[in-house]
């Protein structure tokens, strides 16, 4: 599957084809009417946006890692998330906003 392609390319020290590995397993999960997440909780899936994020802001990729912040915002707002940072929702949250802030510093303005 392409989640283990991620892994192989990871391992073999392409960060950047293990990325769109990611990405695309990311996206795979929430194909249908409905997110099904894939047996992730949306929590977890969540948190792998904004780790991808954070790959995507040390690339430059700065529109990549916002969209991923922003899908990791949306996601742990599922599982009724408290932004409260001393949860581990709200942990995400912050998170996904720490990436985004991020993001807009390394655009230069």
């Amino acid at each position: 599957t392409i989640y283990y392609l991620a892994q192989v390319c990871a391992s073999l020290g392409d960060g950047a084809a293990s990325a769109n590995y990611c990405a695309q397993t990311l996206e795979r999960q929430l194909v249908g009417p409905t997110p099904s997440f894939d047996g992730v909780t949306p929590l977890d899936w969540a948190k792998n946006c904004v780790g991808l994020a954070r790959f995507f802001v040390d690339q430059g990729a700065v529109l990549d890692a916002m969209s991923c912040c922003r899908a990791g915002v949306a996601a742990a707002r599922l599982d009724g998330v408290d932004d409260d940072p001393d949860e581990p929702r709200g942990s995400v949250v912050a998170d996904a906003h720490k990436c985004w802030a991020q993001a807009h510093a390394s655009r230069g303005g």
